[in-house]
């Protein structure tokens, strides 16, 4: 499963066979813009390919630094392919060149989350939503690390995801990260509820099946995974 090939492959092979199988190449319906490297990322990080992903979102952000989404997402997919170092340095560059993005710090706040730096995950978190961040990612970013921060506090987790969730404009996609990172918390029964709910908004997104499987293999429901 390509959740978490980054970190037991070495090559690009299995990376150019993704590419071809995928259909995306010069001949799509894709510019090749920032925007369109961007559409193609997206693609690529609903297939579970986050290796591919993450090139397509660099050549976008090539092309326009100031894709303040693009940069967002690769950040984010870096932290779920568990490449933290690299995450770190993308993270701590986008803050550098956009200090005025509000939008930044909560992916910011994100890594240093999972680099076990709590303090400073909060405190940017908060200086995103100071700034003027109110986005539905901010909420799940939060709910991750309230999640973290005490496993007990299941109501304000849930709580800030349903506010993930009402702010949203693509909703499959507050219910895959919280699926997520339920999942990493081995809340397995809380994470299929979400993956499922995913699933239910975007059924082509090949990750959010691979990763309801996943619950079910934890839950030992081996038949439905």
């Amino acid at each position: 499963m390509d959740r978490f090939d980054w970190l037991e492959i070495k090559d690009t092979i299995t990376d150019t066979v993704a590419y071809k199988e995928s259909g995306i190449g010069q001949a799509d319906s894709f510019s090749n813009d920032s925007d369109g490297f961007y559409r193609r990322a997206r693609k690529m990080r609903e297939a579970g390919h986050f290796r591919l992903a993450v090139m397509f979102y660099e050549r976008s952000i090539g092309l326009d630094a100031h894709h303040y989404l693009a940069w967002r997402e690769l950040i984010d997919t870096l932290v779920r392919a568990r490449q933290l170092k690299y995450a770190d340095e993308i993270s701590s560059k986008a803050l550098a060149l956009h200090p005025h993005v509000p939008e930044l710090y909560a992916a910011r706040g994100l890594v240093l989350l999972h680099n076990r730096n709590m303090n400073e995950a909060k405190a940017h978190v908060e200086r995103g939503h100071a700034a003027g961040d109110h986005s539905w990612y901010l909420s799940c970013v939060q709910a991750e690390i309230i999640l973290t921060d005490n496993k007990g506090y299941s109501k304000e987790v849930l709580a800030c995801l349903d506010q993930a969730i009402a702010e949203a404009e693509h909703v499959w996609e507050p219910h895959f990260i919280g699926g997520w990172f339920l999942l990493d918390a081995e809340l397995p029964t809380w994470a299929a509820g979400y993956f499922a709910e995913a699933g239910h908004c975007n059924p082509t997104a090949p990750i959010v099946w691979l990763c309801l499987g996943d619950c079910f293999k934890d839950l030992r429901l081996y038949d439905q995974a």
